[in-house]
């Protein structure tokens, strides 16, 4: 859909797949980099790594996918996964110099994924770990976590 503002949104369409994910890796990279941290994807063995898990995830039918673009260059991408009755929110990226970037670009695709999930009747959307602000924005508590390390012999 186009918004009178050449604003255009774009849910689970993959059918420019590989654009979509370098642009979410360009788009994710930029931000965390100027954030003084790596980024998920900082090396190629990331890349390829999470390539192929969001791959498998979208040959089984569980990727979630929406992107904003703005004057025909994507300034938002945002990926959750589908399974057993629940919506992860993966990751996202934005451009912060885009002229939507004060339009809260991450936070559109974010409702987007809540409607998404309210018109499929999935009645739990989980953002994951992190104590990134706009989740408490979204909802006022937080499940306590723990991390599991397993090293092989």
């Amino acid at each position: 859909r186009d918004d009178a503002d050449g604003v255009s949104f774009r849910e689970n369409d993959i059918s420019d797949w590989d654009a979509l994910f370098g642009e979410l890796i360009t788009l994710h990279q930029r931000r965390w980099n100027n954030a003084g941290f790596p980024g998920l994807f900082f090396d190629d063995r990331q890349r390829l790594f999470q390539n192929e898990v969001i791959g498998i995830f979208r040959s089984r039918g569980w990727l979630w996918v929406s992107s904003l673009s703005s004057g025909g260059k994507r300034a938002a991408v945002r990926i959750g996964f589908k399974f057993h009755g629940r919506i992860y929110d993966y990751l996202s990226g934005f451009d912060e110099t885009s002229p939507i970037a004060r339009r809260r670009p991450g936070i559109a695709l974010l409702l987007a994924m809540v409607s998404h999930a309210n018109a499929e009747g999935i009645g739990t959307l989980d953002m994951l770990r992190g104590d990134e602000k706009y989740k408490f924005e979204m909802g006022p508590s937080s499940v306590a976590l723990a991390n599991v390390s397993i090293s092989g012999r």
